[in-house]
């Protein structure tokens, strides 16, 4: 299982690699479907080790025009 938030990622991965992406969908999109509750767990653990990550390594995004 692969979670993500791209659609157009998702197009990518399907046609070229045969791997189905799991996005979850949004309450007020047309085509709304409820997101197991297996993968809320597991996108939770992984957005919160991903910010541990960040403060741990001091990573921070900066944009800047030279």
């Amino acid at each position: 299982m692969l979670l993500g938030d791209s659609n157009t990622l998702q197009v990518i991965l399907l046609e070229d690699l045969k791997l189905e992406l799991s996005i979850p969908y949004r309450r007020n999109q047309e085509d709304f479907k409820k997101y197991s509750y297996e993968n809320k767990i597991v996108r939770k653990t992984v957005e919160m080790v991903f910010a541990q990550h960040v403060d741990k390594f001091d990573m921070k995004l900066t944009y800047s025009i030279i």
